[in-house]
């Protein structure tokens, strides 16, 4: 039994302690009663024998008053029960609020937040059912990876998703040009980051230079030189990537945060994660990622997984990795401090292709928020808010 519950039982074993004493009292009391009900007669009644009218009267009488002490010990019966109750309840109130007092005064880590569980997604108060998923879905979603091993795929038509940053931008931050295009989502998540990052610091001369990339443009920058990356292989494709600078006066500095003007736009790579947004290439991941170290390049992941990954010294690919392991008999469960949310995460999958149409059958949930997105390896991973 834990020391939570046994100092919940010891609390109310005392009162019932006390009531039960109580009551222990009272019981005591009745042969008393009985007694004096029953020799009552014999002390008021006169030598020579009652007539027969006068037994049943008196009788009637004795019975009417053993009718009113039942009654009264079945009322304190109940009371007792409902008084026992009551004691119950309000233990179990004091012991949640202490609880709260231990949760809201010591911190939550990650290691602490996060459980392998034997348990499936299902064993949770939200609904499940099936949902088909076609193969090429997973070259798509927040979670793709797309590097020298896993190639990009175009989709035919235009992405409806990007759109301009200079028409959707705020004033905390600039753009390079006006031709830069980003998926809608994670310009959002930069301007509400930027306005922060400019409110704390009142700096507003980041400015982006990169996003999304055509296959021709990198085809452009492939053959220049100025990108080892060949067309398809880099990331900038997904529209969910971005580079940025600072203004330095004339200048414009590569934001490094090993080399930056001031402590300030440290705020940047300290708080990126809250918004969803990842530093994808880091040098201690070169041997991972399969790329050289890239301090000014940002990819958003979403803030679940953006936390998780930073919390635990990840970059995507070990991620996404790691996540094929927490099937939906088995998710991964943990609760992210930045929004307060408890997320479920589980993997699927998906079904051996021989074309586009053949379909996975994933688990989906019915009555809470999700997210479902390719990894671009082999599989979907499906992200619950609960």
């Amino acid at each position: 039994m834990s020391e939570k519950n046994g100092n919940m039982l010891e609390k109310v074993g005392a009162k019932v302690t006390a009531v039960f004493k109580s009551i222990g009292e009272f019981f005591k009391k009745i042969p008393v009663t009985f007694k004096a009900l029953i020799n009552k007669k014999s002390t008021k009644a006169p030598k020579n024998k009652a007539s027969s009218a006068s037994k049943k009267r008196k009788g009637k009488i004795r019975y009417d008053r053993l009718g009113v002490l039942a009654a009264a010990v079945i009322v304190l019966i109940v009371l007792v029960v409902v008084l026992v109750k009551a004691i119950v309840a309000s233990t179990k109130d004091e012991t949640k609020d202490d609880d709260k007092d231990k949760s809201s005064n010591s911190g939550t880590s990650v290691s602490d937040s996060v459980s392998d569980t034997n348990g499936s997604a299902s064993d949770t108060a939200v609904a499940y059912v099936e949902s088909s998923f076609a193969y090429d879905q997973i070259k798509s979603g927040s979670l793709i990876a797309v590097n020298t091993n896993y190639e990009f795929i175009f989709p035919e038509a235009a992405d409806p998703a990007l759109i301009s940053v200079m028409e959707n931008k705020n004033s905390s931050y600039a753009v390079s040009n006006a031709n830069i295009l980003l998926d809608a989502t994670v310009i959002k998540q930069l301007n509400t980051m930027m306005e922060a990052f400019s409110s704390e610091t009142g700096l507003s001369n980041v400015e982006l230079k990169q996003g999304y990339r055509t296959r021709e443009y990198q085809q452009e920058l492939y053959d220049s030189g100025t990108s080892v990356v060949a067309p398809g292989f880099t990331e900038h494709h997904t529209g969910l990537a971005f580079n940025i600078s600072i203004i330095d006066g004339g200048d414009y500095k590569k934001y490094d945060y090993d080399d930056l003007p001031s402590d300030d736009y440290k705020w940047i790579l300290d708080n990126c994660a809250k918004y969803g947004f990842v530093p994808r290439y880091t040098l201690e991941k070169e041997t991972v990622t399969g790329c050289e170290a890239e301090t000014d390049h940002f990819r958003y992941v979403g803030i679940p997984h953006a936390y998780y990954m930073m919390q635990n010294n990840l970059c995507l690919e070990e991620y996404l990795e790691l996540l094929k392991s927490y099937t939906f008999d088995s998710p991964l469960q943990f609760t992210c401090e930045y929004d307060s949310k408890n997320y479920v995460v589980y993997y699927t999958e998906a079904s051996v292709a021989v074309g586009v149409s053949d379909q996975t059958s994933v688990y989906i949930p019915t009555n809470a928020e999700y997210t479902v997105s390719g990894d671009n390896i082999g599989g979907f991973i499906v992200t619950v808010t609960q």
